[in-house]
């Protein structure tokens, strides 16, 4: 397995007193990404991100955290783990420092290398100003923050954080989305939600949950261009040889992104439509690749709804 793949779960499936919550599950995470998991509530994100932190087993597939198989080393893969719940575990009568010191002796940090891992996780969440307060009086934003330093305060590589931005108003939500990209940087980050903006606005890549399945899988900001679905598929290589395309990367079995620069836009979207007519590639959809998301995860839910009834795992 590439050293840059984190997470790698293979048809993993989870129920609860029979009713499956998760089923097969296939999924990778890698180092340097942000990937958003996108559903509606009960769509299995929380039980997909308890299945990752080790707090859950899998009773069918399999799932490796940092080459650690997670069922034979429960304990292990926790160290390379860093985990916020939807309800952060906060003490409200510690302060900040305080909390983040108990978390970081929980991890086993004592001496120099504790008092650096506090110092790293309140300058890296921006808790400077409040590292004296009662945690039971910040904001609703300070505590998110102080949750997220708790899940990283022994520089795990995987952060997983599950509906972190519940509660926020809007310039709080703004900063603890430059924050979750910041640490998509140099970890492999999976933020649950089922708000489509925050997906936008933190992630590289988005996967859309619904009855505990990865439906689909899109890259966000893939580069300037549009998303073109096709009712008969043309070959990649066409599609990147019409005038202003920089690139094409198949989305699913009929949709590709096309990626072109603004300025040759006008002419791209000329191209294509004239070829798939002469070619026999009717256009179903035709969607600037940025603003997609939200037309995809409605198109999504939509077609399951009225669809027939899943497979059991």
């Amino acid at each position: 397995m590439p050293d840059d793949i984190l997470i790698d779960v293979k048809q993993a499936s989870y129920s609860y007193g029979g009713q499956a919550a998760v089923c097969g599950l296939d999924l990778q995470l890698r180092r340097g990404r942000v990937t958003g998991l996108l559903g509606s509530n009960g769509a299995g994100k929380s039980t997909t991100l308890r299945l990752l932190s080790g707090n859950l087993l899998a009773d069918e597939g399999s799932v490796h955290i940092a080459g650690l198989d997670a069922a034979r080393h429960t304990r292990r893969i926790r160290r390379h783990i860093g985990y916020l719940p939807e309800v952060p575990p906060l003490y409200p009568d510690l302060r900040v420092a305080e909390a983040l010191d108990h978390a970081a002796r929980l991890q086993g940090l004592r001496g120099a290398a504790l008092r650096q891992a506090v110092a790293r996780a309140i300058e890296r969440c921006r808790l400077g100003d409040v590292r004296r307060r009662l945690i039971g009086r910040l904001s609703k934003g300070y505590r998110q923050r102080t949750g997220i330093a708790q899940a990283i305060i022994h520089d795990p590589a995987v952060i997983l954080l599950d509906e972190p931005s519940s509660g926020l108003d809007p310039l709080q939500n703004i900063a603890l989305r430059e924050l979750i990209r910041e640490l998509g940087s140099d970890h492999a980050v999976l933020l649950s939600s089922h708000i489509l903006a925050d997906i936008e606005a933190a992630c590289d890549e988005a996967l859309i949950m619904h009855d505990g399945r990865i439906v689909h899988h899109q890259k966000i900001g893939a580069g300037e261009g549009y998303t073109a679905g096709f009712a008969g598929p043309p070959p990649l290589q066409d599609l990147a040889s019409l005038p202003g395309v920089t690139g094409v990367e198949a989305v699913d079995e009929r949709r590709a992104h096309l990626a072109c620069p603004e300025a040759a836009q006008a002419d791209m979207l000329t191209a294509l439509i004239r070829a798939s007519a002469a070619n026999g590639w009717p256009l179903t959809e035709l969607l600037p690749a940025r603003s997609g998301l939200e037309q995809v995860f409605v198109r999504q839910l939509s077609q399951r709804d009225t669809g027939p009834e899943p497979h059991p795992c």
